[in-house]
């Protein structure tokens, strides 16, 4: 298996500088893909979260700016893709925030289990480690985790709530990153987050290290493709129907035991 993981970052460092895009994309989502179902003891929902992203972006045109197949082939270059390809990398990342929310929803969170047990172990932390072991704690992350997981991403998506939804996103994934351990999931959903932020970022970022760079703006196009929005259609209904059934039945425990 350490040939097939250094096989897997190899072609997730040929995505990420866009070297035979088209080619490692899809081998990156076909051989992580094969590891995460190959080991089901250590199935994560995280991971499967991985595997989505990397079957998104074999299907997106990312490869068309700052990259070496456009460096390579001039042809491709574009400084614009099509709008549904940032719209259904916001639609999974929402899907996992707002499900991620949905799912604490059940009895046993709202009474403050397992972030109880989770966060007396994280008592010996400098200055927070006794306040950590306290109710006022616990009800501050598990309810405060409800809360963020519900409003984040519509709050970063607003203008005039941006702020108040990147600071706790930055709060909330470092504090999982080093208090819990699961995993890859804090940084990734960092990095993920930022795609919902308007998408000329980067380049307004740039102009701090490049101010006489020029920023041009673009007249959104919208071209009505068909088939293309029935198959976007075909791939949100499963992400957004398969976990109904679970949160509103740990729902409806929950009321029932009030």
């Amino acid at each position: 298996m350490y040939v097939h993981f250094l096989f897997v970052a190899a072609c997730a460092f040929c995505v990420m500088t866009g070297f035979f895009y088209r080619i490692t994309s899809w081998l990156l989502f076909f051989s992580f893909s094969y590891w995460y179902l190959l080991d089901s003891t250590r199935y994560l929902n995280h991971l499967y979260f991985t595997a989505l992203v990397a079957f998104l972006l074999a299907c997106i045109p990312a490869h068309r700016a700052v990259s070496f197949d456009a460096k390579r082939n001039p042809k491709i270059k574009s400084e614009t893709i099509p709008q549904w390809c940032l719209w259904i990398l916001q639609i999974q990342i929402g899907i996992v925030y707002f499900y991620a929310g949905f799912a604490k929803l059940n009895p046993d969170w709202m009474k403050g289990e397992p972030i109880r047990s989770w966060l007396s172990d994280s008592d010996d932390y400098p200055l927070i480690g006794s306040w950590l072991y306290s109710e006022s704690a616990v009800m501050f992350f598990g309810h405060g985790g409800t809360l963020f997981d519900l409003l984040v991403v519509p709050a970063i998506l607003w203008n005039r709530t941006r702020v108040f939804g990147l600071l706790p996103a930055l709060f909330f994934n470092v504090s999982n990153k080093t208090m819990f351990d699961i995993g890859i999931f804090p940084v990734l959903m960092m990095g993920a987050t930022l795609m919902l932020l308007p998408p000329d970022w980067p380049r307004k970022l740039g102009l701090l290290f490049f101010p006489k760079t020029e920023i041009r703006t673009f007249r959104d196009q919208a071209v009505t493709n068909h088939a293309a929005t029935d198959y976007r259609i075909l791939y949100c209904l499963p992400q957004l129907s398969v976990p109904l059934p679970i949160s509103p039945l740990a729902l409806s425990e929950m009321l029932l035991e009030q």
